[in-house]
This record gives structure tokens, sequence and C-alpha cells, in this order.
């Protein structure tokens, strides 16, 4: 799931949708999602950006720690 903060994007309705990148088919479509997505994604994104992710970094990870080690974000591919 190689989606990125910056992939997301939003209407003047208010609808959310992705713009998908590289697909199989070479194209680069923009994906709407459905409407009760909306909320939970808004709140992953929220997180993702007080973690200090910026637009060009993935939205989906992954969280590791092993005993007195810092935490690992690490992308979810």
């Amino acid at each position: 799931l190689k989606v990125r903060l910056g992939d997301v994007k939003e209407t003047a309705k208010g609808h959310v949708y992705l713009d998908l990148r590289d697909t199989k088919d070479g194209t680069d479509p923009k994906q709407r999602l459905a409407d009760f997505a909306k909320a939970p994604l808004e709140k992953l994104l929220e997180q993702r950006r007080n973690e200090g992710a910026e637009e060009h970094e993935p939205i989906f990870v992954v969280y590791k720690r092993r005993a007195h080690e810092d935490v690992v974000i690490s992308p979810l591919y």
C-alpha cells in the first residue's frame, strides 16, 4: 500500500479520493473513497502528521519496538 499522505485529496463537495500512481495498467486514476471512510482516514492522516510525516511519506506504516529501543516506523509494503 504505497499511498502517501499527499495522495489524499478532497473535492469541493467534500468527497475524498486517492490519486493513485503507477497502477498495473499504467494509468494514474483517481479513486473515490466511500463517505464512511473519510473520518477514520482523516484521523490517521492527523496521527501521521503529528508523528512528523510529510506529504511524500506513506500513510500506512508498521510500528516496531524492541525492549529499551525507540519505536521504528516502517512503510507497510
